[in-house]
């Protein structure tokens, strides 16, 4: 079993990525976990945006 979680900007955004990912059988099934919260650094300044983990 293989796990890979990323972040995504929107909520339509991981649909379209989740049905290409099982169409093509690159996975047997993808989850889409809304309200995440990303802190990151981003050229040299803090950043917080809303996210669709997936």
């Amino acid at each position: 079993v293989k796990e890979m979680v990323i972040t995504v900007e929107t909520d339509r955004q991981p649909f379209c990525h989740c049905r290409a990912l099982v169409q093509k059988k690159l996975a047997a099934c993808v989850n889409i976990i809304p309200n995440v919260v990303s802190v990151y650094e981003w050229k040299n300044e803090i950043q917080t945006d809303s996210e669709v983990l997936m």
